[in-house]
């Protein structure tokens, strides 16, 4: 091949490497499921006195939201959230739309959201993927008639038991 023949091919050789490189390392700082924005962040601060007024609506209502995680389900791929909900009388809400969104703290980008059931008047249940052991964050949101009250609450999720 001719020297001026190879000099060009040689630098837009060095050219596509460089671009290959960047889109390479772009990708891997973009995909690390590690890393992760509270979702509407700049909506939740720009709303923070709807957030203190929801506080001081939990606060009145008195209500207790006592949640647990059960061992894996028998399909291996799932675990049971049970949440009971009493009024400050501790007496149960019954009828209540419950939701939640819960996340491991080390892939924080991976929310897991869902509507809790109904299975005894007061518990509510719902079947998750929550296999990662570790810490998990999990947000409650609960409407029963024209009232709302919502709860946050952090739980450690231990290492599937082997059988």
């Amino acid at each position: 091949m001719k020297p001026e023949v190879r000099w060009p091919l040689f630098i837009i050789g060095l050219l596509v490497f460089q671009v290959g490189l960047g889109l390479f390392f772009f990708l891997k700082a973009t995909s690390d499921p590690s890393f992760a924005v509270e979702e509407d962040y700049y909506q939740k601060a720009v709303n923070w006195e709807a957030k203190q007024a929801q506080d001081r609506q939990n606060a009145e209502l008195a209500w207790t939201l006592d949640h647990s995680i059960g061992a894996v389900n028998e399909d291996q791929t799932t675990r049971t959230l049970v949440a009971e909900l009493k009024q400050v009388d501790g007496s149960p809400i019954t009828g209540a739309t419950v939701r939640v969104e819960t996340f491991h703290n080390v892939r924080a980008g991976e929310i897991l959201r869902a509507d809790l059931e109904e299975t005894t008047p007061g518990q509510y249940e719902v079947r998750l993927p929550m296999l990662r052991p570790g810490l998990w964050e999990i947000r409650f949101t609960v409407e029963s008639g024209s009232e709302t009250f919502t709860h946050t609450a952090r739980d450690h999720v231990v290492a599937l038991s082997s059988r």
